[in-house]
C-alpha cells in the first residue's frame, strides 16, 4: 500500500514546488503593478488638491 501513494505524493510535491516558483515569479510583477497604482494615487491626490486650492483661491479674490 505504500508503494501505491509513494508517486502520488511525488507529483504533489512536483506540483507543489511549481506553484510555489510561479508564484515566487509572479510576486515582482505584482509589486511594480502596486507601486504604480500607489504612485498614480498620489499624483492624482496631488492634482486634486492643487486645483482644490486654486478654487478657493479664486473665491477668495472674488469676495
Amino acid at each position: 500500500m505504500g508503494d501505491k501513494n509513494a508517486p502520488d505524493k511525488e507529483v504533489n510535491m512536483l506540483q507543489v514546488v511549481i506553484t510555489s516558483i510561479a508564484i515566487a515569479s509572479l510576486l515582482p510583477i505584482g509589486l511594480i503593478i502596486a507601486k504604480v497604482v500607489i504612485y498614480a494615487g498620489k499624483k492624482e491626490k496631488e492634482l486634486t488638491e492643487k486645483k482644490n486650492t486654486e478654487k478657493s483661491i479664486k473665491e477668495r479674490v472674488e469676495e
